[in-house]
């Protein structure tokens, strides 16, 4: 019987050591039993006169589109696909975000800890042990992490003339970049992210009136955040393709995330595949191909933003049929 491995996430910095070393092969192939306790928690505060005795419309709809992309993301762990309407009446039941209200309807918090271990029950027999850890604990991380708001208004800030104090701390940096090479090397991330940005672009917006909000420890004045909200934020677009490529480089540092250099009709970036998701056969094909210099037919997927290739995985691998 193979021997399972507990990782009970007690603590944000527990969760944030746990995803780095699944990043860095600590849990590979090994069968995972992962729980969250409590701390997973989002938490809002508005100051301001109508937010003291009532619940605003734009509050409400910030929560309805959080959960929005929590089913999403939901149905692409468990049913491999975007598309909420997927989920059974039971897995929205089991998902369903419960929003704490205190303070004369001025604080907002929602525990995430029990739906995201619901969503692991669904999701463990669908991915690696290593898959769910990354994805689970990342997809956490975007939802309620300080750092995650931190990345999301610099880059509204950038693009804006609002200016933002969101200096980070060391800790806090080298947390970004575990988020980051969370998103590189689980491509779903990506889309999960976008869907989320969506709620926390709702939340600024839901500031009108307020004097100031305050998500995640992060305080903004009600202006700024309104401000930041008319900045309409970048989104990646989703590519599809199935054509000739040639292989310009292969990079097997990182023995389970390869990366391929290719080039194609008016296009070059790099992509990825892990090795375990080709045979033998298609490992060899791409391997004489690169030597080769002769073009191959590829089935990639790729996310483009501002014009450039961001992410992009390699599918499949075969012959140009003549």
């Amino acid at each position: 019987m193979t021997a399972i491995t507990k990782l009970q996430i007690s603590n944000e910095k527990m969760a944030w050591d746990v995803l780095e070393n699944a990043l860095k092969g600590g849990y590979d192939d090994k069968a995972i039993s992962l729980s969250l306790d409590s701390w997973a928690e989002i938490h809002l505060h508005y100051d301001g006169g109508k937010y003291n005795s009532s619940v605003p419309t734009g509050v409400m709809q910030s929560f309805l589109d959080l959960q929005k992309a929590i089913n999403r993301a939901a149905a692409a762990l468990i049913y491999n696909e975007f598309n909420a309407l997927r989920l059974t009446s039971e897995d929205r039941r089991q998902f369903e975000l419960v929003v704490t209200v205190s303070g004369g309807s001025s604080n907002y918090n929602v525990d995430l800890a029990k739906i995201f271990n619901a969503l692991i029950v669904k999701a463990a027999d669908k991915m690696s042990g290593k898959e769910l850890v990354i994805l689970i604990i990342a997809l956490v991380a975007l939802c309620a992490s300080t750092v995650a708001w931190k990345d999301y208004l610099a880059m509204l800030s950038d693009q804006s003339k609002v200016e933002l104090s969101l200096n980070l701390s060391k800790e806090e940096t080298k947390r970004s970049q575990i988020l980051k090479d969370a998103l590189k090397a689980e491509p779903k991330l990506g889309e999960m992210r976008e869907d989320l940005r969506e709620s926390q672009h709702q939340f600024l917006r839901s500031a009108v009136g307020a004097k100031s909000i305050e998500v995640q420890g992060i305080n903004i004045s009600g202006a700024d955040a309104v401000d930041l909200a008319q900045t309409q934020p970048e989104r990646s677009k989703d590519l599809h393709y199935k054509e000739s490529f040639r292989i310009l480089a292969v990079d097997t540092t990182n023995k389970e995330l390869v990366k391929v250099k290719i080039r194609g009709v008016k296009k070059e970036f790099t992509a990825f595949f892990k090795d375990e998701s080709f045979d033998e056969k298609q490992l060899t094909l791409l391997k004489n191909k690169l030597m080769s210099r002769e073009p191959v037919h590829l089935v990639v997927n790729a996310t483009m933003l501002r014009d450039k290739i961001k992410t992009a995985e390699i599918l499949s691998v075969n012959e140009i049929e003549k």
